[in-house]
């Protein structure tokens, strides 16, 4: 994804270089792209606190359910000892 953004961005400055625009035409279309991309960081950016929250999340549920069986097979073994 970094790579798209680098590109993206290489892209837009060289295409902003070599437009016949005006100053302040140019300086618009540089408001309007940065603002562009500033906008799809920020969404790629959520994407990937979204997604790592979410796995995160995942990861302790199956944690908390490995020690739960755990702690059960631990207290079946103790008191199958205690009747020995």
């Amino acid at each position: 994804m970094m790579n798209f953004i680098k590109g993206l961005s290489i892209g837009f400055i060289l295409g902003v270089l070599l437009a016949p625009d005006s100053g302040a035409a140019t300086r618009r279309k540089l408001a309007r792209v940065s603002s562009d991309i500033r906008d799809d960081v920020e969404d790629t950016y959520a994407d990937i606190s979204n997604s790592v929250s979410d796995k995160v999340s995942q990861m302790k549920d199956k944690a908390n359910d490995l020690m739960g069986t755990g702690q059960q097979g631990y207290s079946s073994f103790s008191s199958s000892q205690e009747r020995l």
